[in-house]
């Protein structure tokens, strides 16, 4: 038997992974109105891809929403009737800069596992050849009710041409999941053995 070693986990390699007993809590905001809705889109394929390992996946919205009608409030209400392990939030913004920035809480009792969270995710997507930057702000309306760690992705903003043009390709929503699960399978997950 011939072993190769491979260089690195890149963007279209998914290693095995068990995620049983790990309860995650997606959080997929509203897109602005008349645009679409990237959120939900990232949302669906990160769960896919969580639920194919055997987390539980919770959402504040209903993955097969079409509209944009669910107001902060029931998503926070929605995140706290579930006991995570781990919390994504993914937002699209209206206006602002290009690329994607992975926001933890700066303070609370989270807040260090928060930060080491929000790094996995922003090296994955860096390593999955995806522009990211990694922020902290001290709070999260939705998420930051909830005991368990979390991270809040911008996905890009609608006044970027760079973004609108990605926000527009399946395979950039694809990578970005990707990159979510094999930074939450890699802090929650067991490794299960190759064949």
């Amino acid at each position: 038997m011939i072993t190769v070693a491979a260089a690195g986990v890149g963007d279209s390699v998914l290693l095995p992974s068990s995620m049983q007993g790990v309860v995650v809590i997606l959080d997929p905001a509203p897109a602005p109105a008349g645009r679409a809705d990237i959120p939900l889109d990232v949302a669906r394929r990160v769960r896919s891809l969580l639920e194919a390992s055997g987390a539980t996946v919770f959402s504040t919205r209903a993955l097969a929403d079409t509209g944009t009608a669910v107001t902060e409030d029931t998503r926070r209400k929605r995140a706290l009737e579930e006991s995570a392990a781990v919390g994504i939030g993914l937002d699209v913004q209206l206006q602002g800069k290009a690329g994607t920035v992975v926001l933890a809480p700066g303070t609370g009792a989270v807040a260090v596992s928060s930060k080491k969270l929000a790094s996995e995710i922003a090296s994955a997507l860096v390593s999955s050849g995806l522009r990211a930057t990694k922020s902290t702000r001290s709070a999260d309306k939705v998420l930051g009710g909830t005991s368990a760690p979390f991270a809040r992705l911008q996905l890009g903003s609608f006044s970027a041409r760079e973004d609108i043009a990605r926000f527009n390709d399946p395979g950039w929503a694809d990578r970005v999941a990707r990159a979510v699960y094999r930074a939450v399978a890699g802090a929650y997950g067991r490794k299960e053995p190759t064949p």
